[in-house]
C-alpha cells in the first residue's frame, strides 16, 4: 500500500477519527481487511469527500464477497488522483476482476504490465502477480465463452 496515501489521510484527520484510522491501518497491515473496514467506514461517514480514504476502504472491500460493487465504487472515486497513487491501476483492475468485469480488468492489467516492463528498476514480484492475473482473466473469459453441453433430466 502506498504510504503517501496513508499520510494524506492522516493529515486530513484529527482526534477520534485519526485514532480510528490508525487502528484500521494496523488491521489492514495485518491483512484483516474486514476488521479494518469497520474503522474506515466510521470515518468515511463523517468525511465523505476524503477520496484517499475511500480508496483504502475500496481495497478492503475487494476482500468482502458481499460488497464487490462498493469496492469498485470507492476505488473509482480516487481516479482523479490515480497518477499520484502508487498501485492504483492494479487495485482498480483487481476490483474490476472481482466485479466480473473481466475484459476491462484484463485491459488494465495488460496496460500495467507494459508500463512495468518498461521501467528500469522492475519489480519482478509485481510483474509475476500481473502475469498471474492476466492469465486468470484470460481463462475466465475463455470458460465463459464455452458452451455447456450438459443435459439435466
Amino acid at each position: 500500500m502506498d504510504p503517501i496515501v496513508f499520510e494524506k489521510v492522516k493529515r486530513a484527520l484529527k482526534g477520534d477519527d485519526l485514532e480510528s484510522f490508525n487502528k484500521g491501518r494496523s488491521k489492514l497491515e495485518q491483512e484483516s481487511y474486514l476488521e479494518a473496514l469497520t474503522f474506515f467506514e466510521k470515518i468515511i461517514t463523517g468525511n465523505p469527500n476524503l477520496a484517499e480514504l475511500k480508496y483504502i476502504a475500496g481495497i478492503c472491500y475487494c476482500y468482502d464477497v458481499n460488497h464487490y460493487p462498493k469496492a469498485l465504487n470507492y476505488i473509482c472515486q480516487a481516479k482523479d488522483r490515480a497518477d499520484e497513487i502508487d498501485g492504483y491501476t492494479f487495485n482498480l483492475a483487481y476490483a474490476l476482476e472481482k466485479n466480473d468485469s473481466t475484459k476491462a480488468a484484463l485491459a488494465k492489467y495488460t496496460g500495467l504490465l507494459d508500463v512495468e516492463e518498461k521501467k528500469t528498476s522492475k519489480s519482478e514480484i509485481l510483474i509475476s502477480e500481473i502475469n498471474y492475473r492476466i492469465n486468470r482473466c484470460k481463462k475466465i473469459i475463455e470458460y465463459k465463452n464455452k458452451q455447456n453441453f450438459v443435459k439435466i433430466s
